[in-house]
């Protein structure tokens, strides 16, 4: 969020300011029919939260945490295996180059 600042001593933890939307900011660029079935995502999961007990939400919540930094190591795994598969396509085409000029040369 544009004006949201870190507190003090608790560096995850946001304050928000008064102009801030929090997701709905992204919700307006999905296109409308997206919009809606996001929107009626978050009231069912709201409902749910707001029925649970402290603890299975808690539980709830520790776990969504979990699987999304998993994916994020995922992305982030494969992001890498991408780039070295991309440099040694890169190194080899360099290779091959230079065996052309040097055949070029040694005519």
């Amino acid at each position: 969020a544009e004006n949201a600042a870190v507190e003090k001593g608790a560096p995850e933890r946001f304050t928000f300011g008064p102009s801030d939307r929090y997701y709905w900011d992204a919700l307006d660029n999905l296109p409308e029919d997206l919009q809606r079935l996001t929107a009626a995502v978050l009231e069912e999961k709201l409902r749910c939260y707001n029925t649970q007990c402290p603890e299975a939400l808690t539980a709830e919540i520790t776990a969504l945490a979990r699987r999304a930094a998993g994916r994020d190591i995922n992305v982030a795994r494969d992001s890498d295996q991408l780039l070295q598969r991309e440099l040694e396509e890169l190194r080899r085409a360099y290779r091959e180059q230079e065996d052309r000029v040097r055949e070029q040369v040694a005519r």
